[in-house]
């Protein structure tokens, strides 16, 4: 048959057995006659001896091949890992050693893009049935762009080794490809620095480890000045997915993260009418975030993305939300990352300098077609065409100029969306106004308004029948009839009414603790002025009122009452009506100077400063974070937190011993006995001196800048012993 003369594939030279030559008879033979008989014999046209001898023409494109992620080769051999070199044929102008030496470099870069291969087609789901991340996926992408000039280069010299036209040798392949070979190695190395990775790794982790390392070469690039340009790519290409992510959440308040790689989730048990779903919503569910170019960004970046998403919820029968377009951060990125200029101008300069060049090309052409010798130069036009890739290829910027680029294009969105529900809150809410009538009225600022109440509360308390003013009608009208005086009446005053907690004190100072002075506030205001604080406006409320009906008590005795004009005036009780009257001048003297630092340095002092930070806050958390701290701070000034039992225990106990005295003033000289008024006498010494040694005591223990309070108990002078001549 005509088939049987057709020479084998070399590739398959391995599994064709020849027909072994018959043995000379003679030591004389001619040897041209013999082989051409051996190869009659045969029955091929050409010997397949131990090794099969190729030209460098075939070589260079087995190497080609090789080089672009090709497995089965007759040259080369894949054993899983790594291109070798087969001992199956030699050049017939180099030696065995030589050839490998030549081809290690060539067989090292093959083996980079195999596995640079392997995973871009893993990663596209053709290799792996699990499914890969979308950080992943960008990153295999941007990797599969960069191998594009590589391969289309490949492609070039394959043209050039099929026409035939110009000698390519294996040493200009080697020096033709050494630029390339050198991207492909920085990528590859890249690429392992991610991939050992255990299979029990998160999504979140990994797509935490890939940033990082990609963040670290692209520093390494920039102090290097090596490879920045494909290193900026396969960064801002890698990282576009997050962007993503943060330009969707941070535009319209949904998440959406399919594989769960990034850092930020959303609490599944809290509904949207609980009054802790601003806070517990949005989470941050792994810290390593933090420590990438985005983690500074991931705290605003909720913070946006709640607020659209509350502003939407707010305004869905409105339809007036102006959001912003998603889809257009990345952009803003790229636009904010400074361009060389030296750089452009390079690149236009190298652009006429290839335009000069192939107009003097197209002229030899003209001319070698006169003298025909046209085809003797070869024109590789294609050649000399600039090629324009993504905009990302064309960045050589440094990893300072993207993280500026990025925390400006990022800042400046998540500022914008979490002003537009501030905005609301406070055009459609009037939430300054709402917080400023609770201060005005919890705090007591209202001064002539609160003072109508409280001045109607304690004559009840301070009467003959005390229990009547702890009464829930009672307090509502007294309430009502004071906020009716107010000047400049607003809708929010509505909100306020008292309730009782209905146990009743039978200490008169003590049935403070049972009233409640209570504003309803609704959603969205609700999240600002939530449960927890207006809780602790009452309890600075409750304070201030046994502060100032101990002041009242004191100030609302008068000398008539105390001496009758009726009754006739003994020595002791002369005696008893004088000491009073001492014991009342120091202890209102006290009481005076301690409410006037209360109410100036605690309550007024944090007031400015609030104000002045409200009015700054550009976004809701900056609000709520500064009036938390407001009400937890006055709070804390007023001596009411855990850490200041010791210190309020004798300063109540103070308190109460001036409605005490009152009510002895009020029964009258001659109904007073010595004792008794020795008594309470002791009694306001040795708390005034235990309230001082327990001040002295917080200031030494690092408690001096706690409260302008404690500065007041210990520059206040002792309450002084007072004595008769006959005591």
């Amino acid at each position: 048959m005509a088939l049987d003369k057709v020479l084998q594939p070399y590739w398959d030279w391995s599994h064709y057995h020849p027909v072994e030559a018959p043995a000379h008879s003679t030591i004389s033979s001619n040897l041209v006659k013999e082989w051409e008989k051996y190869l009659n014999s045969c029955g091929v046209l050409t010997p397949p001896g131990e090794h099969r001898i190729l030209s460098e023409r075939l070589l260079l494109r087995e190497t080609l091949w090789m080089l672009r992620g090709t497995k089965e080769l007759f040259a080369f051999s894949w054993n899983g890992t790594e291109f070798v070199v087969n001992d199956n044929f030699k050049l017939t102008h180099l030696t065995q050693a030589a050839v490998k030496n030549s081809l290690e470099e060539v067989c090292r870069c093959a083996s980079y893009v195999a596995h640079l291969q392997d995973f871009i087609s893993a990663t596209a789901g053709v290799g792996e049935t699990s499914m890969v991340t979308l950080t992943y996926q960008a990153f295999a992408n941007s990797i599969s762009e960069q191998l594009v000039p590589y391969n289309r280069h490949l492609v070039n010299i394959e043209k050039v080794l099929i026409e035939q036209k110009e000698t390519f040798t294996l040493l200009m392949l080697l020096r033709d490809m050494h630029p390339y070979f050198e991207s492909v190695r920085h990528m590859h190395d890249i690429y392992s620095s991610v991939l050992p990775s255990d299979f029990t790794t998160s999504p979140v982790q990994s797509t935490v480890k890939l940033l990082s390392v990609l963040e670290r070469a692209l520093e390494g690039a920039t102090i290097l000045s090596q490879h920045r340009s494909q290193t900026v790519s396969l960064y801002l290409d890698t990282l576009k997915p997050f962007i993503d992510f943060v330009d969707e959440l941070s535009s319209t308040g949904k998440l959406t993260d399919p594989y769960q790689e990034f850092p930020i989730r959303r609490a599944r048990d809290v509904t949207f009418e609980d009054p802790t779903y601003w806070k517990a919503s949005l989470y941050i569910c792994d810290s390593d975030y933090l420590n990438t170019i985005m983690g500074p960004h991931l705290l605003p970046l909720t913070s946006a993305g709640k607020s659209m998403e509350h502003l939407t919820h707010a305004t869905q029968s409105k339809n007036v939300v102006q959001r912003s377009s998603p889809g257009t951060l990345y952009t803003s990125i790229i636009n904010n990352i400074p361009h060389s200029a030296s750089k452009v101008e390079s690149e236009a300069n190298q652009a006429a300098t290839l335009r000069n060049v192939a107009e003097i090309f197209e002229e030899i052409n003209q001319w070698t077609k006169q003298i025909g010798f046209f085809g003797l130069i070869n024109m590789a036009s294609e050649h000399m065409s600039i090629k324009t890739d993504s905009v990302t290829r064309n960045l050589t910027c440094t990893l300072y100029q993207v993280q500026q680029a990025i925390t400006t294009a990022v800042t400046e969105r998540c500022r914008q969306n979490s002003a537009k529900f501030l905005h609301y809150l406070q055009s459609e809410c009037e939430l300054s106004k709402q917080i400023d009538t609770v201060h005005s009225h919890f705090l007591m600022f209202a001064g002539e308004v609160m003072h109508l109440f409280t001045s109607e509360v304690f004559l009840k308390l301070l009467s003959d029948t005390p229990e009547t003013w702890q009464n829930l009608s009672f307090l509502n009208f007294a309430l009502q009839e004071a906020l009716s005086c107010h000047s400049q009446p607003v809708s929010f005053l509505k909100k306020l009414s008292m309730r009782l907690k209905g146990s009743f004190a039978k200490v008169p100072l003590d049935g403070f603790d049972n009233i409640v002075l209570r504003y309803d506030v609704a959603w969205p205001t609700s999240i600002v002025l939530t449960e927890t604080t207006l809780d602790l406006y009452n309890r600075i409320f409750v304070f201030l009122c046994k502060v100032k009906c101990a002041k009242f008590a004191l100030e609302e005795l008068h000398f008539q009452e105390l001496r009758k004009s009726c009754v006739k005036e003994t020595v002791t009780m002369m005696r008893v009506a004088r000491f009073l009257q001492l014991l009342r001048f120091q202890v209102l003297t006290f009481l005076s100077s301690f409410h006037a630092c209360l109410m100036q340095e605690v309550l007024h002092s944090n007031k400015l400063a609030f104000d002045k930070e409200l009015d700054s806050a550009t976004d809701l958390d900056t609000v709520i974070k500064c009036h938390e701290g407001f009400v937890a701070k006055v709070f804390r000034q007023c001596l009411l937190s855990d850490q200041f039992n010791q210190l309020r225990e004798p300063l109540l106990s103070f308190l109460k011993l001036c409605i005490k005295l009152h009510t002895f003033w009020n029964r009258g000289v001659e109904n007073i006995l010595w004792s008794e008024v020795k008594s309470i006498h002791d009694s306001f010494i040795r708390h005034h001196a235990a309230f001082k040694a327990t001040a002295i005591a917080y200031v030494r223990r690092g408690y001096a800048d706690s409260s302008w309070l404690l500065t007041f108990g210990l520059d206040t002078p002792y309450l002084y012993a007072l004595t008769t001549k006959n005591s």
